[in-house]
């Protein structure tokens, strides 16, 4: 799943994703379903340290990654989640 769409419809279908890579700006992050989903799937924020991330966001985030951020280090932060879970 690469977009909220695509979330949205995964969900509706009875899918459920094993990690979330969510962008502390997406538009969809305030979502009342993005939130219900956010507690129980491991998650990823990937924020800015200049602004804060907005109040819906305040969900446990298993990890926050700032920008800058390499694609390697989001790989990496789900490989852990992935990791954890398998634990």
């Amino acid at each position: 799943m690469e977009t909220a769409d695509d979330a949205g419809r995964a969900i509706a279908a009875g899918e459920t994703p094993s990690a979330i890579v969510l962008d502390a700006n997406a538009a969809a992050a305030s979502g009342a379903s993005l939130q219900n989903l956010l507690r129980r799937t491991p998650s990823v924020l990937i924020a800015s340290r200049t602004t804060s991330k907005p109040p819906a966001l305040n969900e446990p985030f298993r990890k926050v990654l700032f920008r800058p951020v390499q694609i390697s280090e989001i790989v990496a932060a789900v490989f852990d989640l992935l990791q954890g879970q398998n634990a």
